[in-house]
């Protein structure tokens, strides 16, 4: 199967994934070659920018897990948080800093997976 295969609405299954705040979901996909992890979404934004743009616990583990280099993390933050203040927030979601703080910690620890996610969710081609 094409791991960056798009849906009608255009989104993949790393986005999908992201929106539904699977983990384990992103753990299996990050291993596979083909993925691109830098594939965008309908709105322009790849898979760690929306990581980085939201605050919750399940998106700074899977911003580690698309990229465990914990520098990079804090200059890609610091783009998306300088894009956002240009741009103002998107829709009723504000977003917070709080990323940088735990960037800056050690990285989660993520469990195994195992490939429900993708069984549940996408269609093979």
């Amino acid at each position: 199967a094409n791991p960056n295969r798009r849906e009608e609405n255009g989104v993949c299954a790393l986005h999908l994934a992201i929106r539904k705040k699977d983990v384990k979901a992103v753990e299996i996909l990050c291993k596979c070659e083909k993925l691109n992890k830098k594939i965008e979404n309908p709105d322009g934004e790849t898979a760690l920018e929306v990581c980085l743009e939201s605050d919750t616990k399940e998106h700074r583990d899977i911003a580690f897990i698309i990229e465990p280099d914990k520098r990079k993390l804090l200059k890609l933050k610091e783009k998306s948080s300088a894009r956002l203040m240009a741009e103002g927030p998107k829709m009723s979601t504000l977003r917070t800093n709080t990323l940088a703080d735990d960037i800056l910690a050690d990285s989660p620890d993520v469990d195994a997976g195992s490939n429900a996610f993708l069984n549940r969710n996408m269609q093979t081609t």
